[in-house]
């Protein structure tokens, strides 16, 4: 019984560090605060498909040329399974004010039809 409680809890732990991380600076997003970096980051959750952690970084202005960690995105979806989004400490998402960042998407039959035109 031992044995087995001890390989489950192997098994267990080598799923979980074998998932992906993938920051979404590797994909393009630049922490400006000015940049759109939505395709930056659908980029990186397409790249978590089979799971893992799609990471929103945090840069200090020390050790990096962004003087921000702000990242001025639309809207994503996090479209797959297990897939986790981690903000670090320090580094943030920013909503574009721009409607044109919002795609419209097919509503649900219980939804309506969206964004009043």
């Amino acid at each position: 019984m031992m044995r087995l409680l001890a390989l489950f809890c192997s098994l267990l732990a080598s799923s979980t560090s074998a998932q992906a991380v993938c920051s979404i600076v590797t994909y393009g997003a630049v922490g400006d605060g000015v940049t759109l970096n939505t395709a930056a980051i659908r980029a990186a959750v397409a790249a978590c498909a089979g799971g893992g952690r799609v990471l929103v970084p945090f840069s200090s202005p020390a050790s990096s040329s962004n003087t921000s960690s702000s990242f001025l995105t639309g809207s994503f979806e996090l479209a797959f399974d297990n897939l986790e989004l981690h903000v670090e400490a320090g580094a943030s998402l920013l909503g574009s004010t721009r409607e044109v960042d919002y795609p419209l998407i097919p509503a649900l039959p219980s939804y309506g039809t969206g964004r009043d035109v």
